[in-house]
């Protein structure tokens, strides 16, 4: 198993952009997870991302057909 992380804060770290993957080296499946992350101030922030699997067998290969996009709202208070 392999795992990458990579994310960058942008707008004075109001947004952040992040990838994270998985990596099943063995049977060469994946789980990516590309994420946005805006903070409009301290209490209301916004995500969207996009969830890819893929592969044909292993942990990921079963789930290949399961990749979505989703979005996501946050009040805190």
């Amino acid at each position: 198993m392999l795992t990458v992380n990579i994310s960058k804060k942008l707008l004075n770290s109001s947004l952040t952009l992040s990838d994270f993957t998985y990596f099943d080296i063995r049977h060469r499946g994946w789980l990516n997870r590309f994420a946005a992350n805006y903070a409009v101030n301290d209490q209301v922030c916004f995500a969207a991302g996009c969830d890819w699997l893929g592969g044909k067998e292993g942990m990921f290969g079963i789930y290949r057909r399961n990749s979505e996009i989703w979005m996501k709202a946050k009040y805190s208070f």
